[in-house]
């Protein structure tokens, strides 16, 4: 009797348990119906670092078997090129060069001369002058997630997708790569990312579960791991900064576009600390090179897209793990746009608030004297619970999960025409700003 009362006791307590944390940790909306390919000896692939002609694949393979990357312009891969991987493996890198721009390129990994036609990827090269872009980008997908949202973002069929960071909330807390594989082989094999990340490139920085426990900075015990883990697995443009222990900073070109990825993670001091002139968020290298590239890129480009995985509009707030919490470095980098004279070609785009939010520029300017403001817009969550942080925005704040951000951009040479959208995984439209970015002087 005492037995059975206690599997019924433990028996009914697991099963709230388990109600309170699917309630706060399982799926937000439905799952994806997307398939699973057959099994291989490829575990998963996907590319990104593309330009205008080049790109990197990057695959896992446990097999012992030689591996290479077969790729070319024809869908069935019929007379294709060949690349060799840079990495023993098992994950795989394969840096592909000489391609020609505007083109889409098919690829698949082969594995002891056969190829795996049930994983073909494809991406397609940018060029150099003006053109039409599309970017998905969002943040904050459960571990394991298999969403809807992202078949929604897959059949828009963008250019390119940014994960502004928590692309998994693996919280992991010690230096051990195996965790973070195992995270990586977790999120790239189920089917509806695995599909998304076959036919979308991708750009990506980390936030703090990715990237080690919840508001983790420099001090964290996975962050050696993390970013070894990173330069392995993930399919990057170039790192803007030189050593392994750098951070995963990285600017790149789309068009007349320049994109700046910051690391707001592996070079901060513990948002516990108080604020001051010395407390930092991007670390004294990571600033010294982002304030220069920022400047550059403003006089030379038409409109330049930071990507931070942090709020940057919210009150000061000594503790906070927002741009909030680090107000004087804020004030800097705020003060060092506006001596550009150039903030109207100025687009942040941000994570880890679980909301879709828009500021056109009225709520963001943080320079001593003025002439910092820029439209800034916030994106999430992929597959969490909704949560408001930060703001006020101009055109509001709409938490909730299985949303994205959408910029579309319409270069005609002269003047561009940027639409940023907020959209759910039913398409459904939460927010938009149409804005104009002014042609640059000669």
């Amino acid at each position: 009797v005492v037995g059975t009362t206690m599997a019924v006791v433990l028996g009914i307590g697991g099963g709230v348990a388990l109600a309170f944390y699917i309630e706060g940790h399982g799926p937000t909306h439905p799952e994806s119906a997307t398939g699973a390919p057959a099994p291989s000896d490829v575990l998963w692939a996907w590319s990104g670092g593309v330009a205008t002609s080049s790109a990197v694949v990057s695959a896992k393979v446990p097999s012992k078997q030689s591996v290479r990357l077969v790729y070319g312009q024809s869908p069935t891969l019929n007379d294709p090129d060949y690349a060799a991987s840079s990495l023993r493996g098992p994950v795989h890198r394969f840096d592909l060069e000489g391609l020609t721009g505007a083109t889409t390129y098919h690829y698949a990994v082969e594995v002891g001369g056969r190829i795996d036609e049930g994983r073909i990827g494809s991406f397609t090269t940018f060029t150099a002058g003006p053109q039409d872009v599309t970017i998905a980008f969002a943040s904050c997908a459960r571990t394991g997630s298999n969403g809807a949202v992202f078949d929604t973002i897959r059949h828009l069929q963008p250019d390119l997708f940014i994960s502004t960071g928590d692309l998994h909330y693996g919280d992991v807390l010690a230096n051990s790569l195996d965790a973070f594989a195992d995270l990586y082989d977790l999120t790239l094999t189920e089917p509806a990312q695995a599909q998304l990340y076959a036919s979308v490139p991708i750009a990506y920085t980390w936030d703090d579960h990715d990237f080690g426990a919840n508001d983790s900075a420099s001090d964290s015990p996975s962050r050696e791991a993390a970013l070894v883990s990173y330069r392995t697995h993930v399919p990057h443009y170039e790192f803007a900064l030189a050593g392994v222990d750098a951070p995963i900073a990285q600017a790149f070109t789309i068009g007349r576009i320049r994109f700046i990825l910051t690391d707001t993670r592996s070079a901060r001091d513990p948002s516990a600390d108080p604020d001051g002139p010395g407390k930092t968020m991007l670390g004294d290298e990571q600033l010294s090179w982002f304030l220069t590239e920022l400047e550059r890129s403003l006089a030379e480009y038409a409109l330049v897209v930071w990507v931070s995985s942090v709020p940057w509009i919210a009150e000061a707030d000594s503790g906070a793990d927002h741009w909030g919490g680090y107000a004087n470095e804020r004030e800097k980098i705020a003060a060092a746009i506006a001596a550009t004279g150039h903030n109207d070609r100025l687009i942040l785009l941000a994570g880890d608030a679980h909301m879709v939010a828009i500021d056109d520029g009225t709520n963001n300017d943080y320079a001593p004297g003025g002439g910092a403001s820029f439209p800034v817009m916030q994106a999430a969550a992929l597959d969490r619970n909704g949560s408001v942080k930060g703001g006020p925005y101009s055109e509001g704040a709409y938490p909730g999960g299985g949303q994205f951000g959408l910029m579309e951009v319409n270069d005609d040479g002269a003047e561009l025409r940027v639409v940023l959208r907020g959209l759910t995984w039913e398409s459904n439209e939460l927010v938009a700003l149409d804005l104009r970015i002014p042609e640059v002087a000669p």
